[in-house]
């Protein structure tokens, strides 16, 4: 290759360096004091940031609002067990990316360790005491409560949520606002409903929601049920985090948030969506003596992780220590959307922090509570606050704690800090009877707004108490109901008014098989707590084993449908009816069970039964079809329904369902009797 190079042009006229030369010289002859070398040295350094941050700013567009929002809860994460909160243990690379790419928050607070009430402040912008949501399981929320699913359905949003824990089930009122509320649970053999989703099968409905969402702008909500308690990890996570199953749990979780993020970016729709990841609450994991959570207001149940995420609004890598909590939600949601808040909304946007405009922090308080241990123990209640740095709890013993100092909350400072412990404690009373003024109606459960820290014993003296029940329920869980029924013995003989103590003892009873010993000990439950659904079920389970089908109605008529074993007791109720030969009540209870849930194969199966007793082949057949829509295969069905097809004349359909019967069970001699029925002329 030949390079050509070209010859200077006589012609083109030479500069003179001479004259910058002697400036140059002029600049270093000068004698300079050191304040003038300082204002010049000042004066380059500012031209240079000037031309960066230009240079910068010229690269960058102008903020861009979000069209959508999608909002992820985790259940029962800690803060400290995220790799984006230091955690080097875990695997958690998708939402350290989302942390890297948005905005982490240091300092988020719950507003309750319960997974139901904390979800109602994250849904309406509102404390506890003020929603009217204060326990799990036994509330619903009222309707003069406005979620932000409201709000944005009102605006012309598509409205949806996945929901993979009973705990958030339609009936708890949280589907107020929401076009799509998927709150759909697997089922065991049996066919009674379970109380989790997976994280899997939870992310292929959201990834099917968003799929057919419309050309709407979109509100959604991913709530994941992991980590829970009862780990069962799939593979790799098993293996990998055989040692930390709780790790594992949210590893595996870490993975379906990445396919539904990826879900968003192969849909174009991650620029146009703001992301806001948070949990309910934490788990103690052993610290405090608490091995769960609902037991005491400590930061390891209370702090949670929060990160908000929008490529195009939100500056990457920042990492905030100013206050938030879950209240700040609604808000802040509403603000990114340019919507109005509305006026009774208790938290505050983080977009001005997000934003680097520090609010005014003295000023901030967060309210925090726990009825749990009243209502499930019998024991104190707990309310506390947050205040800066100082951290106060209401309780028979009182507790105070400066967080930055004292970040694990080791060293109470009540009896040394008396003045502040006075003043947050007034604090916290104005901001109760400030609740309890403006409190929606409160469903079951204590007056909103109440707290009495003298009521029952105090949770921190009844740690042994709470590992020995725990220690029950593992042992009624791992088929041995024998030692548990020894432990919950000692546990009813020092807290004889302990509910939940009482009933997992009749519960282990009735799984000993003594019903009668069974029936005595929930009955003693129930006088303790009317409303007690577990207790009244498994009463029901004892009396009916001991044939007093009356006392089984009636406990099972006191199972109200906050309780998972709602559907259970009304089946049970279809039965009992129908035993007695009251046919057209047992039908109206199955109805009842299906107007609730309408994929209850067992009570469809039952109603099916009850029809073709009555000789309502039609409607039999109908209810018999609807089962096989969900299994095809199962024979059971298959049998009853070749049954009316024989009686109604229908003899060659007849046969071929009792040989598709026999294919599928061999071993079925009442479907070989009635094929030969069919071979006879009548």
């Amino acid at each position: 290759m030949t390079i050509q190079i070209t010859p200077p042009d006589p012609s083109r006229k030479k500069i003179d360096f001479t004259k910058y030369r002697q400036r140059t010289f002029w600049i270093r002859s000068k004698r300079l004091s050191p304040l003038q070398w300082g204002l010049m040295v000042l004066a380059v350094l500012l031209a240079l940031g000037v031309h960066y941050t230009l240079k910068r700013l010229a690269g960058r567009t102008a903020p861009v609002p979000p069209k959508n929002v999608l909002l992820i809860t985790l259940h029962a994460t800690r803060q400290d067990r995220l790799g984006c909160y230091g955690y080097r243990r875990i695997e958690t690379s998708r939402i350290d990316r989302l942390a890297e790419e948005g905005a982490l928050f240091l300092n988020a607070f719950s507003t309750a360790p319960l997974t139901l009430p904390s979800h109602a402040s994250i849904m309406t912008g509102r404390y506890p005491a003020s929603h009217g949501i204060r326990l799990n399981g036994v509330m619903t929320l009222p309707e003069e409560a406005l979620t932000v699913a409201e709000i944005l359905g009102d605006r012309g949003y598509f409205t949806g949520a996945v929901i993979n824990s009973f705990a958030l089930h339609s009936v708890f009122g949280l589907n107020q606002g929401f076009s799509v509320y998927d709150d759909r649970l697997p089922r065991s053999p049996e066919g009674s409903r379970l109380p989790f989703r997976s994280a899997v099968d939870g992310t292929e409905a959201m990834k099917s929601l968003l799929s057919n969402r419309g050309e709407k702008p979109f509100f959604l909500w991913m709530h994941f049920a992991e980590p829970c308690m009862k780990y069962d990890l799939p593979a790799p996570f098993a293996e990998a985090y055989a040692e930390r199953p709780y790790d594992g749990e949210i590893a595996y979780m870490d993975r379906a948030v990445e396919e539904i993020v990826q879900f968003l970016m192969q849909e174009n729709l991650l620029k146009e969506t703001l992301i806001i990841l948070t949990a309910d609450h934490g788990e103690g994991l052993g610290d405090h003596g608490e091995t769960s959570h609902g037991l005491f207001i400590y930061n390891t149940t209370i702090r949670v992780p929060l990160i908000v995420h929008h490529p195009l609004s939100i500056r990457e890598g920042q990492r905030i220590s100013h206050h938030a909590a879950l209240v700040d939600m609604v808000p802040t949601m509403l603000e990114a959307l340019d919507i109005p808040v509305p006026q009774d909304v208790e938290g505050r946007s983080l977009l001005p922090l997000v934003n680097g405009q520090a609010p005014g922090e003295a000023g901030r308080d967060i309210p925090i509570e726990n009825q749990a241990p009243m209502k499930q123990y019998g024991w104190s209640p707990q309310a506390g606050i947050i205040r800066g740095h100082w951290k106060y709890i209401l309780a028979p013993d009182p507790e105070l704690y400066h967080l930055a100092e004292d970040p694990d909350e080791k060293s109470n400072l009540f009896s040394s800090r008396r003045e502040e412990a006075e003043s947050l404690h007034a604090l916290l009373q104005t901001r109760l009877e400030a609740f309890r003024e403006k409190a929606l109606p409160d469903e079951g459960g204590e007056a909103a707004g109440t707290v009495s820290p003298d009521r029952g014993k105090d949770p921190k003296t009844m740690l042994p108490v709470k590992k020995q029940l725990d220690q029950a329920a593992v042992r009624l869980e791992s088929g041995d109901p024998g030692s548990a029924v020894e432990t919950l013995r000692e546990v009813t003989a020092v807290d004889p008014a302990n509910m939940t103590a009482l009933t997992l003892l009749g519960i282990a009873l009735l799984q000993a098989e003594e019903p009668e010993k069974a029936a005595d000990v929930l009955e003693a439950a129930v006088t303790l707590d009317p409303v007690l659904g577990d207790a009244h079920f498994h009463a029901g389970l004892a009396y009916e084993r001991l044939g007093d089908t009356i006392a089984a109605l009636s406990h099972f008529q006191h199972v109200d449908h906050f309780n998972i074993h709602y559907i259970r007791a009304l089946n049970r109720m279809g039965r009992i009816f129908a035993g007695i030969g009251d046919m057209e009540r047992a039908i109206e209870t199955w109805q009842q069970a299906l107007a609730v849930d309408a994929d209850d194969s067992m009570i469809r199966f039952n109603l099916g039964k009850g029809y073709f007793s009555q000789g309502k082949f039609s409607h039999a057949e109908a209810e018999y079809r609807k089962v096989l829509e969900q299994d095809p295969e199962s024979w059971e069905i298959l049998l009853e329904l070749g049954k009316i097809y024989l009686l109604t004349g229908e003899k060659e359909e007849a046969a071929k369902i009792f040989r598709k019967v026999l294919s599928l069970n061999p071993r079925s001699r009442r479907a070989e009797e009635l094929l030969k029925r069919t071979e006879v002329n009548w």
